[in-house]
């Protein structure tokens, strides 16, 4: 039979609820008192009831966070370091991919939703003139991670992408480079603002961006290498290849260089 609080305030001698603020992580419970519930919880390996805590609360206790994939490196190690951060606030991290398509990412946001999560987190495989209708529709507090929609007003975790590309074709430029390309993604955010960061200091610097040396990359190898390597070849293959190329993210930079 599970553990209950009954039980751990029984042996203790202390109120159901003392044990209950011990749980909630509650400041008015005395120091000893406080040791002795968590040590006897552990004696008892008692694990809290989270739908129980959830009804009674109002809250889930539950982070829900949405990735495009959990191939690139970015979002892996965002998810782990997330998940570390949350379980030290007693504070549990369900995690969802969209798999880089957006049917089965407004599904995610939904089902995360439903389960009545206290905060979502999304990074969206969306183009950024189109976010997803769940969001748009929730009263949840919502986060966009690395990717963002103008046209949605949520605060948002990233990076400034125009300044990226603007970074790039400076350094570029500054070390003689002219035929210079670019291999993109797809019109998520990072992808748009990098590249228009990239050709503003290229037309102002006067070098011309040619359609054929601007590769975007699609489908579900948005954040592989793979797509890299074929978008390098199709730009060596050019009669007059670049000189330099600017990659839209490390992975596609690996395999532009293989």
């Amino acid at each position: 039979m599970a553990v209950t609080l009954k039980d751990i305030a029984r042996d203790l001698g202390v109120s159901k609820v003392t044990v209950s603020k011990v749980l909630r992580g509650q400041t008015d419970i005395g120091h000893k008192t406080r040791e002795r519930v968590l040590k006897r919880m552990s004696e008892l390996n008692y694990q809290p009831n989270m739908l129980a805590r959830a009804l009674a609360g109002g809250r889930s206790h539950a982070v829900g966070l949405v990735v495009p994939d959990l191939i690139h490196p970015f979002f892996g190690e965002f998810a782990r370091s997330l998940a570390g951060a949350l379980r030290s606030e007693g504070l549990v991290l369900v995690l969802a991919s969209s798999e880089e398509d957006p049917d089965i990412e407004e599904q995610e946001i939904k089902t995360l939703l439903a389960r009545g999560v206290d905060v979502l987190l999304v990074a969206s495989c969306r183009p950024a003139t189109h976010p997803p209708t769940a969001l748009a529709e929730t009263t949840t507090p919502v986060l966009l991670i690395d990717r963002h929609f103008p046209k949605l007003p949520m605060d948002f975790v990233g990076t400034n992408d125009l300044m990226v590309g603007e970074l790039a074709a400076r350094h570029l430029v500054g070390i003689g480079r002219r035929r210079i390309a670019h291999i993109g993604g797809r019109g998520i955010s990072p992808t748009a603002d990098r590249l228009k960061g990239f050709q503003r200091v290229l037309a102002a610097a006067g070098i011309e961006l040619p359609k054929a040396y601007v590769v975007m990359r699609d489908g579900f190898e948005e954040s592989g290498d793979a797509t890299g390597y074929h978008a390098m070849q199709e730009l060596l293959s050019l009669r007059e290849p670049p000189d330099a190329v600017f990659c839209y993210n490390d992975l596609s930079a690996i395999g532009a260089m293989d």
